[in-house]
C-alpha cells in the first residue's frame, strides 16, 4: 500500500492554472519527434477474463504487440491518499514478461471510489448523481452507476492527483517506458469511452432506466461543462504522462444527453446534430490539449462493415490517427466479438470472418493521411486463443 496527501483546495487551484495555461499553449506541445503512434494488436483486458486466466492466457499467443492493463480508479486508491499497486504491478510483470507494450487504462465516471463524495477535514466532497442506465438503447441488462458530473471541480482534482501518483509509480518501477498508450479517461460512465448516460424509459422503451434528461438537467447540464472537463482530464493525462500517447474512444451516437446550451433537451434531428457537435468538440479539445501524441477510438469493429464514418471524418478533419477495439456481441456469454447480425441475434466469427474484422481497422475505409492505416486493433482475450491464427495473419499484414 501506498500513502500519498493531498490538498483538494490546492489541487483545484492547480488544475484551473493547467487549464488556463493549457489555453494560452504553456504546456509544451508534442512533436513527430515523439514517435510514431503504437501499432498492431493488443490483447484488452476486461474484470471477468483477467479472474478466469484467459486473459494472461492470450498473452501468449504470438502476434500481439501490447496488453492492455485496465483498473478502475477505485481499485487503485481505494481510500483517499492511499493507493494499492498490488494487482497492478503483477499485471504489468505480466505483460512485460511477453515482451509486449503496455496499454494503460483507468476507469473513471461511475468507476470512482466512493470516498470522492465524503467530505474530509482538508477535502470537499464531489456532487453525486445516481442513474440506471443500459448499454444499446435500452435492450442490454439494467446498470446502476453513481458518478459526479464530470466538470465538478473536486472530482477533477482528485482525478488529476491520482493520475501523478499513478505516473510516480510507474516511474519508481521503471515501467513508464513501455507504457506506449493510455485511454484519455475522466469523461465515462462504465467504460473506457467518452460518454454519460443519456437515455430516458420513454426513448427506450424500457421503464427500468431512469430519467438521466431530468437527473442532468437539475445540476445544470450543458455541453460546454463537458467540452471543459475533457480539457481538463486531458490536461491531467498530459501532464502526469507528457511522453504517452493518449487514446479518446468516443461513441458517435446517444453517447452524450441531447440537452443544448440553453438547458432545454432536444430530440430528433436536433438532438442527433448536438450529439455529433459535442463529441466534434471534445476530440477537438482533447487533441488541443494532447496534441502530436493524441489518438482518435472507436470500441465497435463489425466484419464486412465500414467503420463509423463519423469518426473517420473526426480523424481526417483534426489529422490524428485512429485505433479501433472489437466489438464485444458475446461478451454476455463469456466470449469477444461477433461477424455479424444485430445485438442479440449476432453472427459467429470463423477465422476467416475475424480477420476480415481485423482488416477493417487496418485499413479504415476513408482513411487518408495519419489515418490512412490504423494505429492498432484491441482483441478480447477469448478471441485472441480461438482465433490465433487471424491473429498472426493480421500481424504480418501490418507489418507490411
Amino acid at each position: 500500500m501506498f500513502n500519498g496527501a493531498s490538498n483538494s483546495l490546492i489541487r483545484i487551484a492547480a488544475l484551473c492554472l493547467t487549464v488556463l495555461l493549457s489555453y494560452a499553449g504553456a504546456i509544451p506541445a508534442h512533436s513527430a519527434a515523439m514517435g510514431s503512434p503504437p501499432q498492431g494488436l493488443y490483447v484488452y483486458s476486461y474484470p471477468a477474463f483477467v479472474q478466469n486466466g484467459t486473459w494472461e492466457k492470450a498473452l501468449t499467443v504470438n502476434g500481439f504487440n501490447g496488453g492492455a492493463v485496465v483498473m478502475t480508479w477505485a481499485e487503485i486508491e481505494p481510500s483517499r491518499g492511499v493507493y494499492d499497486f498490488s494487482e497492478f504491478d503483477r499485471r504489468i510483470k505480466l505483460v512485460r514478461s511477453h515482451g509486449l507494450s503496455i496499454e494503460l487504462g483507468i476507469l473513471a465516471g461511475g468507476n470512482a471510489p466512493g470516498w470522492i463524495y465524503q467530505a474530509s477535514s482538508k477535502d470537499q466532497s464531489a456532487k453525486k448523481l445516481n442513474f440506471v442506465f443500459s448499454h444499446h438503447q435500452g435492450q442490454g441488462h439494467l446498470i446502476n452507476v453513481t458518478l459526479a458530473p464530470p466538470w465538478d471541480p473536486t472530482y477533477q482534482a482528485a482525478f488529476a492527483d491520482m493520475l501523478d501518483h499513478v505516473a510516480q509509480h510507474l516511474r519508481s518501477i521503471d515501467v513508464l517506458k513501455y507504457v506506449s498508450v493510455a485511454k484519455l479517461t475522466g469523461v465515462n460512465t462504465d467504460t473506457d469511452e467518452a460518454r454519460l448516460p443519456a437515455e430516458t424509459p420513454r426513448e427506450t422503451g424500457n421503464p427500468g432506466v431512469s430519467d438521466a434528461i431530468a437527473t442532468w438537467r437539475s445540476v445544470g447540464y450543458r455541453p460546454a461543462l463537458v467540452v471543459q472537463a475533457v480539457r481538463g482530464v486531458a490536461t491531467a493525462w498530459t501532464r502526469a504522462f507528457p511522453d504517452t500517447w493518449l487514446a479518446l474512444p468516443i461513441i458517435p451516437e446517444g453517447s452524450f444527453p441531447p440537452i443544448g446550451e440553453n438547458g432545454g433537451a432536444q430530440s430528433g434531428g436536433r438532438a442527433k446534430t448536438a450529439i455529433r457537435k459535442i463529441n466534434a468538440d471534445i476530440v477537438g479539445a482533447a487533441e488541443s490539449v494532447s496534441r502530436g501524441h493524441f489518438l482518435l477510438q472507436m470500441d465497435w469493429l463489425i466484419a464486412g462493415k465500414p467503420v463509423r464514418p463519423l469518426v473517420m471524418e473526426l480523424a481526417k478533419r483534426f489529422m490524428v490517427p485512429v485505433a479501433w477495439q472489437t466489438n464485444f456481441y458475446l461478451g454476455g456469454e463469456g466470449k469477444g466479438a461477433a461477424c455479424g447480425g444485430e445485438f442479440g441475434n449476432a453472427t459467429r466469427c470463423t477465422d476467416a470472418s475475424f480477420l476480415s474484422l481485423l482488416e477493417a481497422g487496418i485499413h479504415p475505409e476513408g482513411g487518408s493521411g495519419p489515418n490512412e492505416k490504423g494505429a492498432f486493433v484491441e482483441v478480447f482475450p477469448p478471441d485472441a486463443i480461438q482465433f490465433a491464427g487471424a491473429i498472426t495473419r493480421a500481424h504480418d499484414e501490418w507489418a507490411r
